[in-house]
């Protein structure tokens, strides 16, 4: 639901979610939110948002 709304307060929700499932890739992050919401339209503002996010962190999210 954080990556729904997308915004830049969630960010740091979306960064402990990410650590929790091990996610490597924003692709992973994409994947994750398409089996939870089947048929919904990811918004560009949450694709930049991971983008941005595992730029940050490099080679992905470990605990």
């Amino acid at each position: 639901m954080k990556l729904r709304s997308a915004r830049e307060r969630d960010r740091e929700d979306v960064v402990l979610l990410c650590k929790h499932l091990e996610l490597e890739r924003p692709e992973d992050a994409i994947r994750t939110y398409r089996e939870v919401f089947p048929g919904e339209r990811l918004h560009s503002r949450a694709r930049a948002l991971l983008d941005s996010l595992f730029q940050d962190q490099g080679a992905g999210f470990e605990r």
